[in-house]
């Protein structure tokens, strides 16, 4: 990590993307390039590392995040997502006015939370079948609240 944006992505991000932020700075992410999709984290086990700002390269990218956006706390969402934005930390923002959201969206999508999270069923081979108990793989598991 360098200066004000995180630095050494590689970029479409896609998979899964864990940065774990330890040295209790805020720091910012910005989206480089169009197609970015998977599942982007951003934690550490005391439940406090802090995102200031997720941003786009608005002449290299489209701004769009499909898939998961996990956080342990975060407050400027400066993209579009299809898909979710999970906030872990127990203190979370609940008083500042945030205006800069007001032109972007998240859009709840079962669908794109699914192909997210289906390359952690594919690594550990307990996707494609169904079935539980023992030498069984597992039931692949959909949400159904939308």
């Amino acid at each position: 990590m360098s200066g004000k944006y995180l630095v050494g992505l590689t970029y479409p991000i896609s998979g899964v993307t864990y940065i774990e932020i330890t040295d209790g700075k805020k720091y910012e992410i910005q989206l480089e390039q169009n197609g970015n999709s998977g599942i982007l984290v951003f934690h550490n086990d005391d439940r406090t590392s802090k995102v200031k700002g997720v941003k786009f390269d608005k002449n290299n990218s489209d701004g769009v995040l499909t898939g998961l956006l996990v956080t342990d706390y975060s407050f400027h969402h400066h993209i579009d997502i299809l898909g979710s934005v999970l906030q872990l930390s127990p203190n979370l923002e609940t008083s500042k006015n945030c205006n800069g959201n007001k032109d972007h969206w998240v859009y709840y999508s079962s669908e794109a939370i699914l192909n997210a999270t289906q390359i952690a069923a594919t690594i550990t081979g307990l996707s494609g079948e169904v079935g539980c108990g023992f030498g069984k793989k597992r039931v692949n598991t959909r949400y159904v609240y939308e």
